[in-house]
């Protein structure tokens, strides 16, 4: 695997089906393979329903934490979800 910078606090996106969730990288396990994360606040800041949505994001300490695998030393998965690391993204798509 390239090394894509994985530290605790950057941004990650958990990918399910055409929408996305925010994460924090709360905790590194072996050698980078497993990481533990947390799900972000997120807010809708815009007022478009599809291409342009814009959120705010926010860290808490509150929320849920998942656990995602390297698969293949390329990709980050959570179940059959993939994650894209190092962005802090989210998107709801209002057509489900």
């Amino acid at each position: 695997m390239e090394d894509k910078n994985i530290k605790v606090g950057i941004g990650m996106t958990l990918c399910i089906r055409t929408d996305r969730y925010p994460y924090t990288v709360i905790r590194i396990l072996d050698s980078k393979k497993t990481l533990i994360l947390q799900q972000d606040d997120f807010k809708r800041m815009s007022e478009s329903d599809y291409c342009c949505q814009i959120y705010k994001y926010n860290q808490n300490t509150e929320n849920d934490v998942i656990k995602v695998e390297l698969i293949d030393d390329k990709y980050y998965y959570k179940k059959l979800f993939n994650v894209i690391v190092g962005e802090r993204s989210a998107y709801i798509d209002p057509s489900f």
